[in-house]
């Protein structure tokens, strides 16, 4: 049996998963969504044959003597039955997290408080964590002082992360000042959502 992807790999990683089974002498291939719900596509052959598959859930059967067929959608309780052992042993997917600041300032705005939490519990559910932690600005103020005041605000996560018991080599800290705005604006233009530091747990 053999996957020719038609999709990016990067794609193909996080949007699908093989896993065989035996089942009369044959193997069945499932195709599974990602993290968000996309579904890649795959193409999947022996030597009599090949099937694409791209739809979710969608099964292939898969036997020597025979055309690989596809086996209609497999209901998503018969694949946690079937699979249970390589979905338990699937990684947990990186997790993004963002929080905003007040204007010129380093400080974190009350909306965003309680998402420190939810950051530490995800660090605390993995054996061995790595966090990158990016500091923005919004297009108030000039590139120089943004970029200063970005990486103040990611130094600032940092330092709560760590004051909660993260370990200081675990933690990676980049500085972007306003050139990757969440939202396009004018310059001189204030807004919240720009002033943010992106937190990604892997």
């Amino acid at each position: 049996m053999t996957g020719k992807s038609i999709l990016p790999l990067i794609f193909l990683i996080y949007a699908v998963g093989f896993y065989g089974c035996s089942s009369g002498g044959g193997s069945v291939v499932v195709l599974l969504p990602d993290a968000d719900g996309r579904v890649g596509k795959i193409q999947v052959s022996n030597s009599k044959g090949s099937v694409l598959m791209d739809k979710k859930n969608e099964a292939v059967s898969l036997k020597s003597e025979l055309k690989p067929k596809s086996s209609g959608i497999m209901p998503e309780k018969q694949i946690k039955t079937i699979f249970k052992a390589a979905l338990t042993a699937q990684p947990i997917l990186p997790a993004r997290f963002f929080l905003n600041f007040y204007l010129g300032s380093d400080e974190i705005v009350p909306e965003s408080v309680p998402v420190l939490q939810i950051i530490l519990a995800d660090i605390r559910k993995r054996p061995s964590p790595h966090i990158t932690v990016r500091g923005h600005a919004d297009r108030r103020g000039t590139k120089t002082i943004n970029y200063k005041l970005s990486e103040k605000r990611a130094k600032k996560v940092k330092d709560l992360l760590e004051k909660e018991g993260v370990f200081p080599e675990s933690i990676e800290i980049t500085s972007h000042g306003e050139d990757l705005p969440l939202i396009q604006t004018a310059d001189e233009v204030s807004k919240l959502l720009n002033r943010r530091v992106e937190v990604i747990v892997r």
